[in-house]
């Protein structure tokens, strides 16, 4: 019997499966390393109480953070996305600017907005080494996991917004973590995360976010059945595109808000899309593998050299569910600090598109960030492939 690591309750039958899975994100220096990097399933399981869907008896995925490499300002979309989501919160608390905590705060593209939005009383706690360079006035950065020690070291404070963008994904143990945002807010503070959306990685196939140092997949079902244990709640609900299909979720005190229809709407879409149901997650695989026979059929006719777009997380679970990793000879990626890096498993460099050629062909990893892509590509006569949503650019 395994325990759910939200609640502690117990864990259904499986749900969705990938077999042995490198860890992701895990780009090394050199290929033997990255042949060498460990190999885990990925076993989705739902909570028999709380109905989060989890990764079942997970790997300590702790240390990834110590040396990671993902940056918020690496991903083309979040600039934007960052500034509205500045402009919510100054909407929201009417022109004040009250003290505010970051959980996951990464390179500080975010913080730094709100610094710059007026926000002076600021503080952030994330274990990456990208914190420890954030440089804004004031600021209180805690480069540590969020827990007792780390929040004892902001001192006795009191806080009216704490804030994460999807990183509530990342932390076990759920209550816990819940009970200690609770414990920083004042009267009427509030706390808001993005937390990518369960009913958004069923209806747009995003299983590319299913992986190791993603212990949870939320509902607002589920996040509302854990709400309820520890004096929160939820009373308001955004949804957004990032990450594939994403909430925003505003949680304070219970009482504290009049809830807003918003939160109702999006428990009924969930429940229309029978999202905690098994026999819909056997929809999805059914689908999928269909899809990996009819894209690796493609790419045994073709005739060209292959290459992958996208040296990401996500990438990873990609190339290696549809059994890519035999079929391409390298990954095109922008970001420089992934370039001369080693894919986690299979060992294949990491270069810029600058030494792809005009007769190779591409399957486009990070679909997410397609449009832009697709420019680079075009612009240089590559003919291409996008496999979600699925979109063929020649015919072998």
């Amino acid at each position: 019997m395994t325990l759910c690591l939200a609640c502690g309750s117990t864990l259904g039958d499986s749900l969705f499966t990938i077999n042995a899975v490198p860890l992701v994100d895990s780009f090394c220096e050199t290929r033997a390393q990255a042949l060498n990097v460990p190999r885990y399933d990925l076993d989705l399981r739902q909570c028999l109480r709380c109905l989060t869907i989890q990764i079942n008896s997970p790997p300590d995925t702790t240390q990834i953070y110590k040396n990671y490499l993902y940056e918020s300002t690496s991903s083309p979309d979040l600039d934007d996305h960052f500034d509205e989501f500045v402009k919510s919160l100054e909407a929201f608390f009417e022109g004040r600017r009250p003290p505010l905590l970051e959980i996951g705060a990464n390179d500080g593209l975010l913080l730094k907005k709100f610094f710059e939005a007026g926000f002076k009383d600021l503080a952030a706690i994330d274990p990456s080494p990208q914190t420890s360079k954030i440089a804004i006035p004031n600021a209180q950065i805690v480069n540590d996991f969020f827990c007792e020690e780390s929040i004892s070291s902001l001192g006795i404070k009191k806080f009216g917004a704490v804030i994460a963008n999807n990183c509530f994904s990342h932390i076990p143990d759920m209550l816990t973590l819940l009970s200690r945002c609770k414990g920083l807010l004042t009267e009427q503070g509030i706390v808001v995360i993005e937390i990518q959306s369960v009913l958004d990685l069923l209806e747009n196939l995003i299983f590319d976010y299913i992986y190791h140092e993603h212990y949870f997949y939320h509902s607002i079902t589920s996040l509302e059945n854990l709400m309820n244990q520890c004096g929160l709640e939820i009373f308001r609900v955004e949804h957004y595109p990032t990450k594939g299909g994403s909430y925003r979720v505003y949680i304070a005190v219970k009482g504290a808000y009049d809830l807003e229809t918003s939160v109702r709407y999006w428990k009924y879409r969930e429940q229309l899309a029978q999202i905690h149901q098994a026999e819909t997650w056997n929809v999805m695989k059914n689908y999928l593998e269909k899809l990996k026979q009819r894209i690796v059929k493609i790419l045994d006719s073709s005739q060209r050299p292959i290459f992958a777009y996208g040296a990401c997380a996500t990438g990873t679970v990609l190339m290696h569910y549809m059994q890519l990793e035999r079929k391409i000879e390298y990954i095109v990626d922008d970001n420089p600090r992934r370039q001369r890096r080693f894919s986690p498993g299979c060992g294949h460099q990491v270069v810029s598109l600058d030494e792809a050629k005009s007769n190779e062909f591409c399957i486009v990893l990070a679909w997410r960030h397609h449009k832009l892509i697709s420019k680079n590509l075009l612009r240089r006569n590559i003919d291409f492939m996008i496999p979600l949503p699925f979109e063929n650019t020649f015919e072998a």
